[in-house]
């Protein structure tokens, strides 16, 4: 409801459409708007239906929770490690972060986050460094999964609405 519907995790059949589960982005897709039109009719979370204890979904719709994962990994973990009586820790996954307490050296974590880059320069790497006191941060980018085809750049970032890759000028967000 939040995100208006921008976040579907049913969008998974145009994810593979596009070709971002495969190895090698792009090299053998065929851009054709009547088929992710097609693809479109298979997504739509309001389609999912709860009866009783089990998920029903639509013949051809399968789900996608990729985008979420990384940041319930972090959060699984942290809940583990509270368990375990330990309550200073960094945790990082994919990208996603959670601080709490300090460091070895009784200082606040300090985080980097990564320039949007496709290429990773050592030298030149992180766009910001900030610390981090018992919060979370999480960035995300359409410099990493992207192809391009006949000079156009296609996210992997998929649009449930359009069943195309989002377009807009953002690079990276951070949160």
């Amino acid at each position: 409801l939040e995100s208006e519907g921008n976040f579907d995790c049913s969008v998974s059949p145009l994810v593979d459409a596009w070709g971002f589960y495969k190895d090698e982005l792009g090299d053998s897709l065929v851009i054709d708007s009547v088929k992710f039109r097609r693809v479109l009719h298979d997504i739509g979370f309001q389609k999912i239906h709860l009866i009783a204890d089990s998920l029903v979904i639509p013949k051809n719709m399968s789900l996608d929770f990729n985008a979420i994962a990384q940041g319930f990994t972090v959060d699984l973990i942290a809940r583990y490690l509270e368990n375990k009586n330990i309550n200073e820790y960094l945790i990082e996954v994919g990208g996603e972060l959670l601080a709490k307490g300090r460091n070895d050296d009784g200082n606040i974590w300090r985080v980097g986050v990564d320039k949007p880059s496709e290429d990773i320069d050592v030298n030149e790497r992180f766009q910001f460094i900030l610390d981090l006191e018992n919060k979370a941060l999480a960035t995300s980018g359409n410099y990493r999964k992207f192809y391009k085809k006949n000079g156009v750049k296609y996210s992997h970032v998929i649009n449930p609405f359009t069943g195309f890759p989002a377009q807009n000028g953002l690079l990276s967000v951070t949160v």
